[in-house]
């Protein structure tokens, strides 16, 4: 009995035993599968959200791969518009030198195919391809947009076809102006759809992926993978385009796509830098879910063997991790490559998270050391008020760009730095990514091409000014010179006339000023050797400055030939010797240095208005006081002096820059306070053998009984020009413009033996066209020119064509006398060769 007992209850707690494993058991399966079931809707889940973080990654890479491609390209537009007009300023603009240059610039820029300047026409002035001159492009949208849009700046255009190749191109352009802001064309540059298919391939990881560049309104840019079809189209951009007019920046969103009609996965994000622009980047929701249906598919089969499925589903994890841990593997190499330093700051703690390779070559620490360092510590001290101003504005979360402060290297060096942060969160943290870019080289380029361009203005101005000034003094000039020939004995008026003419001829000096700074007046140039000029000068020099001073001179012995107007470069030698004393009161040392000198590209890129070649320079140094920074900047300027008042015009320095500038130089001044000053003069270096210096006529006044034809139009002048040359005997004809004087050429019964005309006159003939037809209708007549500003009528780049014969007013009438017989008894008319409009 006790032993049935026994094996009843050791059967009943077998069962009771069985029964509590098989349930565990059972609610264990069953556990499992409601832990697949719940797992697979979970990770079906977290595969649409991971794709939409990948999409959201990859549209954010996009984004900024583009908009540095389009920076990139405006900056190229303005290097190019820079070079061209540098080269057109200094007579270098022809269309191979100019297609040169813009080939330089391409072979560093694959992202561009071709760059076209065109006129105000819209046809082709220059271009980096050959056989475009003379296209006509007045038809193109961004043409029409410059020309009609005032204002317009820079244009990201619609998608077209090159006319020259046929293939599609996407035109990035920018409007030219002339200096009075009128337009003057459009240079143009065509980025090839095929280079931002690779940009954004690179960033491509998984399969039907596709990224597009649309205008906010629709009008497709371009996609990747390439589809000509959609080239410049406009699609309805409905949910997308709402939530954009609705003020959103980016998001995600589930649709069918209007290209291929499949269900898709889009995250789309609005350019920071181009707001009118926004890239999407799109994937399948098949291609999305597709491993999510693989790993369900597993689950379900393991659900009749509860091991084998959480073995799958053990597998499935690991999968997932993996391919979190790759794509996180991804980032990381993309977030080291980029070219610009990049950061990840903790926003709470204010500690760096991350840095890739380029700021820790940029900066000079080490990845440790940049980590282990406080944020501050990148900057200057007296920065920090501005930095805490700056971060308080960027807590909104919202993409910006910061200017205006600065960064320090491990070696002390501070430089201007713009940085480009953005607020995100990182595994449920603050954190702010920042770009950081090296602005200085580029805001110095900037602050001298604006320097530049004021000077250009300010010589307009008094190149203009100096011709009706000079007729004015030709007028005062004249009448002197006959009131004095009247023989006046009264000594109190003659030496009354005397103090006027002296009066005359310093006005005509600042007018000869004005015009060198405008680059206005004629130069006569010739082989020079400086090391001559400067022993010849260097005597005047020693008397001049006074003992106080201390002249030495290091002229290099093989130094190489200038042609330069000698007389000119005498004069800007001795200015700038002057001011050197004047910077020495007390006396000091003046240095006087020759060599030869090459400036490189490099030298170029930080001094635009500089050309790259070869150079002769002449330096002169002083140990005075030194010019103060913020005057050193336009020490150049007219009228603009550090002196007292009544101790200098202003007119010296300025002179010296204009007369450098129209010999195809370059000057640069080099200055502290207390530390002195150079000044370096660079001169186009030539070769051949040095010409002997002129030597000065006798002042003679040579008289003669020969017909003259006085072409002049400005009344009182001309009235003064003709009753001296009567006075000296000859018979003269007067006319107030270029017909006028055609038609007393025609009336007279015999040619005249010589034309004196102006060169600068009103009507459609100036002085030079009318010298052209007396030539070819009487080419027995002499030919004189007077005037005081030729406007390049008769000269090259401001220098006087060989052989021609010009009196610069205002002007004495020994001078006039003189001149005339020069002409008279000359070996025969010599014209100035034609100047191409």
């Amino acid at each position: 009995m006790n032993a049935g007992l026994k094996e009843l209850a050791a059967a009943a707690l077998g069962r009771i035993e069985l029964k509590r494993r098989l349930v565990p058991l059972l609610l264990v399966y069953l556990g499992v599968a409601g832990v697949l079931v719940g797992l697979a809707l979970k990770q079906r889940s977290d595969a649409i959200a991971f794709t939409e973080k990948g999409l959201v990654a990859f549209a954010q890479l996009t984004a900024e791969q583009t908009t540095g491609a389009i920076q990139n390209t405006e900056q190229t537009l303005e290097i190019a518009e820079t070079r061209v007009v540098a080269a057109t300023r200094v007579g270098l603009a022809d269309a191979a030198r100019i297609r040169a240059e813009l080939r330089a610039l391409l072979a560093t820029r694959p992202f561009l195919r071709a760059i076209t300047f065109l006129d105000d026409r819209g046809r082709t002035v220059y271009g980096s391809e050959e056989g475009e001159a003379g296209l006509d492009l007045s038809d193109r949208a961004y043409f029409i947009h410059h020309r009609d849009t005032v204002g317009s700046v820079f244009l990201l255009g619609v998608p077209v076809r090159a006319r020259s190749t046929g293939e599609w191109i996407i035109p990035v352009s920018r409007p030219l102006r002339h200096a009075n802001g009128e337009f003057a064309g459009v240079i143009v540059a065509s980025v090839g759809p095929e280079f931002l298919s690779h940009l954004w391939t690179n960033t491509r990881t998984i399969e039907d992926q596709a990224t597009t560049l649309w205008r906010n309104d629709g009008v497709i840019m371009m996609r990747s993978p390439f589809d000509e079809r959609s080239m410049g189209t406009t699609v309805r951009i409905g949910e997308i385009g709402a939530r954009l007019m609705a003020g959103s920046r980016e998001g995600t969103l589930r649709t069918v796509s209007l290209i291929d009609g499949q269900d898709r996965l889009v995250a789309y994000l609005r350019i920071a830098a181009y707001p009118g622009f926004s890239v999407s980047v799109t994937q399948t929701v098949a291609r999305s879910l597709a491993a999510w249906r693989q790993n369900a598919w597993i689950m379900a089969l393991g659900w009749g063997v509860a091991g084998a499925a959480l073995a799958w589903l053990a597998l499935g994890l690991v999968r997932e991790s993996n391919a979190r841990e790759a794509a996180q593997d991804r980032y990381r190499r993309i977030f080291r490559a980029n070219p610009y330093p990049m950061v990840v700051l903790d926003r709470e703690t204010r500690r760096l998270l991350a840095v890739n390779d380029a700021a820790v070559e940029e900066y000079g620490w080490s990845r440790e050391e940049i980590l282990a360092m406080p944020i501050n510590d990148f900057y200057p001290p007296e920065d920090l008020p501005a930095l805490e101003a700056a971060r308080l504005a960027g807590m909104t979360g919202d993409p910006r760009i910061v200017r205006g402060l600065r960064n320090r290297k491990k070696d002390g060096t501070i430089f201007d730095v713009e940085m480009h942060t953005r607020s995100l969160e990182l595994d449920g943290r603050p954190v702010i990514l920042t770009i950081m870019e090296n602005v200085t080289v580029r805001r110095s380029v900037e602050a001298q091409l604006r320097q530049a361009q004021k000077m250009e203005a300010v010589g307009q101005l008094t190149g203009g000014i100096s011709h009706d000034f000079n007729n004015v003094l030709m007028v005062i000039l004249a009448n002197i010179d006959e009131l004095q020939g009247d023989g006046s004995p009264d000594p109190l008026v003659a030496g009354r006339l005397d103090k006027i003419a002296e009066a005359v001829e310093r006005a005509s000096g600042l007018t000869r000023q004005l015009l060198a700074f405008s680059r206005n007046q004629i130069l006569r140039p010739q082989k020079t050797d400086l090391n001559l000029l400067v022993t010849d000068t260097g005597k005047l020099l020693r008397r001049a400055l006074g003992a106080q001073v201390e002249i030495e001179s290091i002229l290099a012995d093989d130094l190489g030939i200038a042609n330069i107007d000698r007389a000119q470069l005498e004069t800007a030698l001795v200015n700038l010797c002057i001011n050197a004393r004047d910077a020495m009161p007390g006396g000091g040392r003046l240095l006087i240095e020759t060599r030869n000198v090459s400036l490189d590209g490099e030298y170029v890129a930080l001094n635009p208005d500089a050309v790259a070649g070869d150079y002769v320079m002449l330096a002169v140094s002083d140990t005075g006081c030194g010019i103060p920074p913020a005057a050193l900047a336009r020490v150049f300027e007219p009228f603009f002096t550090t002196k007292e008042a009544g101790k200098g015009t202003g007119l010296g320095l300025s002179m010296v820059y204009g007369f450098i500038k129209q010999s195809s130089g370059h000057i640069r001044i080099y200055s502290e306070a207390g530390m002195g000053t150079t000044i370096k003069l660079y001169l186009p270096r030539g070769s051949g053998m040095a010409e002997a210096a002129a030597i000065p006529r006798k002042a003679t006044l040579p008289r003669g009984s020969e017909r003259i034809a006085v072409v002049e139009d400005e009344p009182l002048v001309r009235a003064s020009i003709v009753q001296q040359l009567q006075s000296l005997g000859y018979a003269v004809t007067e006319a107030a413009d270029a017909r006028a004087g055609i038609v007393a050429f025609e009336a007279a019964l015999l040619p005249f033996d010589l034309l004196l005309t102006d060169v600068v006159m009103p009507g459609a003939l100036n002085g030079k066209a009318l010298a052209d037809e007396v030539t070819r209708r009487w080419p027995r007549t002499r030919i004189a020119f007077m005037s005081g500003f030729t406007e390049g009528a008769i000269s090259r780049e401001g220098r006087l064509d060989k052989d021609v014969l010009l009196l610069n007013k205002p002007f004495r009438k020994v001078e006039l006398a003189q001149l005339v017989r020069r002409a008279l008894d000359g070996p025969g008319p010599v014209q100035p060769e034609a100047i191409p409009a």
